[in-house]
């Protein structure tokens, strides 16, 4: 009998164990639907993001933007703290309405896992919010500041979360130094923010080789490493993966034989990715562009495209006697440096909702209709603040704006840079776009050069593609402090960009 009620507790304890295991299995399968969803989130933003919009007349061909940023802000949308539409958010985020708090809350424990720094902020003008459960998931903190009273207050607090998520680098990149007054009105109810930074260094060591030209239009400084990596050469795409020392993290540097654009370049880089049986390891020469750059970017046309088309820049009427709230544009700012020693990326994404009562006509919500006027270019003092306002707020300048892009040559959007001639693109895309064998005193080597447009996707093995750019220009490149440089009569300019990309405006 004895022995008996241990044979007995010993199969009833195997069975348990392996129900155990069993639901452990199941539990971390589904558990992976999250990151699955992300990367398709991910895939499709930068499926439908066009190189036009993301540049800016000040900073031109440098194309970055972190998903992460983008999904975690449509996450705390989707709670709805203020009334705004939410249709086809989770259809974007490839997951369901109720699952979105939850599959963000593990993607937001991956990333801190991974070592990425993150911050979630949320400030409200009354102190009458009402905070979600997703919020405490979320780690987001909620500020109650108002932003009419208490200005100098807010701006220091709102910079503050940006100066220490993003390591300073973002400060006075995602809100305008003299016009930040500008995006919080009066009618303005409250603002999203998130920031994530990373930082690594290079497990293969870079040398600096001096300059070099990039696209035919500029002599940018050029870093070179040489080892064994893993690469994939096809008729149209070649890339190369760089790794970094933190364990599952890499650069992917990839680039076509022809100009293509990001949406296609990325698309024929993902049926490469896909292929393992094309990727091998070689010895090579790699070279590429000693980076250090930020921009704006702005994604709600593309988050349209994706089914999203009613949540931003649109009125969401709940008693037309009363009021409707807008929500306005995910303006994002991103930094990436690529030094001899390290990899450093940068970026805060942000938000904000308006408060319009009945007697306010839809069509005075328009803001900053354009942002200059059509002789910028020539301006050789900066011109008033109160000169600065009147653009922003004028409406006459919109329509000249786009008929001075329709007419205006690429020397002269671009300062006398940019993509080069047919024939010297035919020229680059039959000697330079490819790996290339090099022989030097009766020994080959093989060598890949990034001096023309390509793109680049910073990986973890674990969450996936975390940062995109695309690098079509290095015009403007400063060398004396390694960056893109913005002249002093720009940056004016620039400032009113800033504004514009946190409003409505097409």
């Amino acid at each position: 009998m004895k022995t008996f009620s241990k044979g007995k507790v010993g199969v009833l304890f195997t069975v348990f164990v392996a129900q155990v295991l069993l639901l452990v299995d199941s539990t971390n399968g589904a558990g992976d639907e999250y990151l699955e969803h992300f990367r398709g989130f991910a895939n499709d933003l930068i499926s439908k993001t066009k190189d036009t919009t993301e540049a800016t007349e000040t900073k031109p061909g440098l194309h970055l933007f972190n998903p992460f940023g983008i999904g975690i802000l449509l996450a705390h949308i989707n709670e709805q703290v203020w009334n705004v539409s939410t249709v086809g958010i989770p259809e974007a985020l490839h997951t369901q309405k109720k699952l979105i708090a939850k599959e963000y809350t593990q993607l937001l424990r991956q990333f801190r896992r991974r070592q990425f720094r993150i911050s979630n902020t949320v400030y409200s003008r009354f102190a009458n919010l009402t905070r979600p459960m997703a919020f405490d998931q979320f780690l987001t903190h909620i500020i109650n500041l108002d932003f009419t009273n208490q200005t100098a207050e807010f701006f220091d607090s709102f910079n503050s979360f940006i100066d220490s998520g993003t390591k300073g680098y973002l400060n006075n990149e995602i809100v305008p130094k003299l016009l930040w007054r500008k995006i919080f009105e009066n009618t303005t109810m409250g603002s999203y923010l998130n920031t994530l930074y990373y930082k690594g260094s290079w497990e293969q060591p870079w040398s600096n080789i001096g300059d070099k030209p990039f696209n035919y239009d500029s002599l940018v400084p050029f870093l070179e490493t040489r080892g064994e990596f893993k690469v994939v050469e096809t008729a149209n795409i070649s890339a190369v993966v760089l790794n970094i020392q933190d364990p599952g993290k890499e650069v992917i540097f990839f680039k076509s034989a022809s100009f293509l654009d990001t949406p296609r370049l990325h698309e024929e880089f993902l049926k490469v990715q896909a292929n393992q049986s094309l990727w091998s390891m070689q010895n090579l020469t790699v070279q590429v562009p000693a980076i250090n750059a930020t921009n704006m970017a702005r994604h709600h046309l593309g988050l349209a495209h994706m089914g999203v088309n009613q949540t931003f820049c649109l009125i969401n009427i709940t008693d037309p006697q009363e009021f409707y709230y807008t929500q306005q544009p995910i303006t994002q700012g991103n930094h990436f440096e690529i030094s001899a020693t390290h990899l450093e990326l940068a970026s805060a994404s942000g938000t904000l909702v308006n408060y319009q009562s009945d007697d306010v006509n839809i069509n005075d919500l328009e803001f900053a209709e354009d942002y200059y006027d059509d002789d910028y270019d020539v301006l050789e003092t900066e011109p008033e603040l109160d000169d600065i306002e009147e653009h922003v707020n004028s409406r006459q300048f919109k329509n000249q704006e786009r008929q001075r892009i329709r007419r205006a040559t690429p020397s002269k959007l671009l300062g006398g840079c940019g993509r080069p001639s047919e024939t010297g693109a035919s020229k680059l895309s039959t000697t330079q776009n490819q790996i290339r064998t090099i022989t030097k005193q009766g020994k080959s080597s093989k060598m890949l050069v990034f001096d023309t447009p390509f793109s680049w996707i910073f990986r973890d093995e674990e969450i996936g593609e975390v940062f995109y750019g695309h690098v079509s220009s290095l015009c403007q490149f400063n060398k004396a402090s390694n960056a893109i440089f913005t002249s002093p009569t720009h940056a004016w300019l620039h400032d009113v960009f800033k504004v514009a990309f946190w409003k409505c405006i097409a």
